[in-house]
Formats: C-alpha cells, sequence, structure tokens
C-alpha cells in the first residue's frame, strides 16, 4: 500500500500481515522496474525486493516516483514560502 506520506507498507500475500515499510523521502531512495511481475526499491541501506501478484509492477515504480517528485515540489514550495 502507498500513501501520501510517502511511505509503501509491505505485506505477506498469504497471512495478509504486515512485514514492513519503506519511508520513500528518505535520499538515495530509488524504485527500479524488473519485470511486470517484481521491482526493487534502492535504499542506503537496503535493497527490497518487491512482487506483484497481478503483475502490474511498473505501475507501482510509476506511482512511486510520481509520489516522490509530488512530495518534493510540495516540500520546496513549504520551504520557499517560509
Amino acid at each position: 500500500m502507498l500513501t501520501d506520506t510517502p511511505r509503501l507498507f509491505y505485506i505477506d500475500t498469504e497471512s495478509f500481515r504486515l512485514v514492513g515499510e519503506i519511508y520513500l523521502m528518505t535520499e538515495g531512495v530509488t524504485p527500479q522496474f524488473r519485470s511486470q511481475k517484481s521491482f526493487f526499491i534502492h535504499t542506503p541501506d537496503r535493497t527490497y525486493y518487491l512482487d506483484d501478484v497481478e503483475r502490474s509492477a511498473v505501475t507501482w515504480v510509476d506511482a512511486i516516483q510520481q509520489m516522490q517528485r509530488v512530495r518534493r515540489a510540495v516540500d520546496e514550495a513549504e520551504a520557499a514560502n517560509t
């Protein structure tokens, strides 16, 4: 689940248990498309290997990149107004 914080919560698809979360605005966090089913999220400390059971990994990568662009623009606008 992608939130507007922006964070990505990832779950175990068999138990529907929350496995963890990735804060997406840390410097150096980048999503990378791997295949229809899988993608990576690279962070300074770790690389996450994630699968999409619906085979639309590119949609996740695009959504994460868009969220990062929007949040950076909001943060820059707020900084300019202070």
